[in-house]
């Protein structure tokens, strides 16, 4: 399955901004164990740790790699790269070091299952003005509703459009 994005752009704009487009999938609970070595077997620790708010598929493209000129607060706020996602830890854990590790395990283990999909030019855009862009969606996609968010920035990094909608991901047969 695909989720297709595409619209129009006004070609005085296209050459001095960028596209970006994110896609959300539906928002989960994940529990995660580390392994630990006791004389000199690996075992996995009885303490789990709950991560919540996480999302279950996770794409960005742009058509422009530098969209490292916006403000970081508005990437933050809108999630746009894997660092920004918002990802809640239920134990309460402290250190800013342990919750970008657990950040990195499930960047790992998405990517495996082609959840993660982070492509730096993604979108094709045609005579200037048209642009397109196709996300794939694995056989383990979970279903639910994907928030697809679109933004134009302009080169000073400042927010020119956006544009929302959500998508319903059902699985049949």
């Amino acid at each position: 399955a695909k989720i297709i994005v595409y619209g129009a752009i006004d070609p005085k704009l296209y050459n001095d901004s960028v596209i970006i487009i994110t896609i959300l999938g539906p928002r989960s609970k994940l529990k995660v164990s580390k392994k630990k070595k006791y004389f000199g077997v690996w075992l996995v620790s009885a303490k789990n740790t709950k991560l919540l708010n996480a999302p279950g598929y996770y794409a960005m493209a742009t058509n422009n790699n530098n969209f490292s000129l916006a403000d970081s607060a508005f990437l933050k706020e809108n999630q746009i790269g894997w660092e920004n996602i918002q990802i809640n830890i239920a134990n309460g854990i402290s250190l800013k070091e342990d919750k970008e590790g657990y950040k990195d395990i499930i960047k790992l283990f998405y990517k495996k299952r082609n959840l993660l999909v982070i492509e730096k030019s993604g979108i094709n855009i045609f005579e200037d003005t048209l642009f397109r862009a196709d996300f794939e969606l694995p056989g383990i996609t979970p279903i639910g509703e994907y928030k697809v968010n679109t933004f134009l920035i302009n080169k000073e990094g400042i927010l020119v459009s956006s544009w929302q909608n959500s998508v319903q991901v059902t699985k049949g047969g």
